[in-house]
């Protein structure tokens, strides 16, 4: 999957002190602000928004200050949680605004909801899937974090379930973005995860989502995250998926396969306008 950001059909490139893609299929709506961050800014430095332990908390909080200004918003209503490829979603509320950065408030949690204006939801991915979500009904949103465990186990549905429960929304109503990720093409994985998906899925659904390739399997993260927010209920005409894969493009994208390890990894941002 060779598309580079620039020449996405399903995300608009803009630039600033941190370009980023917003996700053309939800901004259109009017309702929200998106954005996922590029690898460098436009002097070619870097950018650094994720924080570890032993990073320079300051210069974490100063980047991601310059990415949510771009939104129009700050560090005090940005929301991030402590991922672990689960499917557990947090409902965030006002009460929950400023707990950012060092994501040490929500443990344990892959999925994010709100129907509260001004929030601005953020996960961080470097070749998993950043799942944005926007009910414009009921004017809710939803972004999480989708790996290979999460996607097998269901953290698409599961944001949707959330929605649901949470704001009365139909997954009907719902649009989703699956966001800029590893491709098929590039994701290559052991014997063991096609046993493993064989025994969750069964034979005919993995059978959608892994092929030989070389005589190695590889596993199409984008086709099952599909398939398993069809099976919760959205439209096929709500879900846009990527077309642009982050180790094809690991010059403009963070990849922990393109690079070999993580040095970084893209921030996945969604601001609820009021």
């Amino acid at each position: 999957m060779n598309v580079s950001p620039e020449n996405s059909r399903i995300f608009t490139v803009h630039q600033g002190r941190i370009p980023y893609l917003s996700v053309d299929l939800l901004e259109k709506t009017g309702m929200v602000r998106t954005a996922v961050s590029l690898r460098r800014d436009g002097d070619g430095t870097p950018v650094r928004l994720y924080w570890r332990e032993g990073d320079d908390l300051q210069q974490a909080e100063e980047a991601t200050r310059v990415f949510t200004a771009q939104l129009g918003s700050d560090l005090s209503h940005i929301v991030m949680p402590h991922q672990e490829h689960t499917v557990r979603v947090h409902a965030v509320t006002e009460k929950d605004w400023g707990k950012s950065v060092d994501r040490s408030a929500f443990p344990a949690t892959d999925g994010l909801i709100t129907d509260v204006p001004d929030t601005l939801l953020m996960v961080y991915t470097a070749d998993c899937l950043p799942l944005f979500f926007l009910d414009p009904v009921k004017r809710a949103a939803g972004l999480s974090h989708s790996g290979r465990r999460g996607t097998v186990g269901g953290i698409g549905p599961a944001t949707v379930k959330a929605m649901e429960e949470a704001y009365g929304s139909r997954p009907e109503d719902i649009l989703c973005v699956i966001g800029p990720s590893i491709c098929g093409s590039c994701y290559e994985v052991g014997d063991e995860i096609h046993e493993e998906m064989t025994e969750t899925w069964g034979t005919a659904r993995t059978d959608e989502v892994m092929a030989q390739i070389g005589g190695r399997w590889h596993l199409d993260l984008h086709r099952a995250a599909e398939m398993t927010l069809l099976k919760a209920g959205l439209k096929p005409e709500h879900i846009a998926v990527t077309d642009v894969c982050t180790r094809c493009s690991c010059d403009s994208l963070y990849s922990l396969r393109g690079d070999g390890r993580i040095v970084n990894q893209i921030a996945s941002a969604l601001r609820l306008l009021p």
